[in-house]
């Protein structure tokens, strides 16, 4: 796991996480509660943010750089199967079903990445504190299942798959 890095001040981290579809709409208090969690974290290209099968412990929102999405197959290679840009959520599919990382994700190689950390326990109190923002989730980790299982089953009948193909 890639070292955390404090950069950014707490109040900063604030107000990244405060433009994401699930959390802004949370009032100021659990807001402040939450940033005390919050630490940054810096990936180097090509570097890991963590594996699949690994115990799901934070989620992280995507603020500078790219994150590439990877899927390990039966053969015990990794097929890439998606990515992550700045402002998205990346391990709230683990975290909200208390199974183990659903994929691995690492850095573009073309650049370095900043995140900010969410630790399990805060993302518990802002899910269990709004339902809309669970509701949201819950959609998009049904998106990202399907996508990872289509991923899976799509080569096996098809051949080769590109990623674009994929993200389509």
């Amino acid at each position: 796991m890639p070292e955390e890095k404090k950069q950014p001040s707490r109040a900063e981290l604030l107000a990244h996480i405060r433009e994401t579809y699930l959390f802004e709409n949370l009032d100021e208090d659990v807001l402040q509660d939450l940033s005390k969690d919050l630490t940054w974290v810096s990936l180097e290209p090509g570097e890991n943010l963590f594996h699949q099968g690994d115990h799901s412990d934070s989620t992280y929102l995507v603020i500078d750089g790219h994150l590439k999405v990877a899927i390990n197959l039966d053969d015990g290679s990794e097929m890439f199967v998606g990515e992550n840009k700045p402002g998205q959520l990346v391990g709230e599919m683990g975290v909200f079903t208390g199974q183990n990382r659903t994929a691995s994700i690492y850095a573009d190689t073309d650049g370095s990445a900043g995140l900010v950390k969410i630790p399990e326990s805060g993302f518990s109190r802002i899910a269990t504190s709004n339902p809309q923002a669970l509701a949201q989730v819950g959609e998009t980790i049904r998106q990202r299942l399907f996508r990872n299982q289509l991923a899976e089953m799509l080569p096996n009948l098809f051949g080769e798959l590109d990623e674009e193909t994929l993200n389509d």
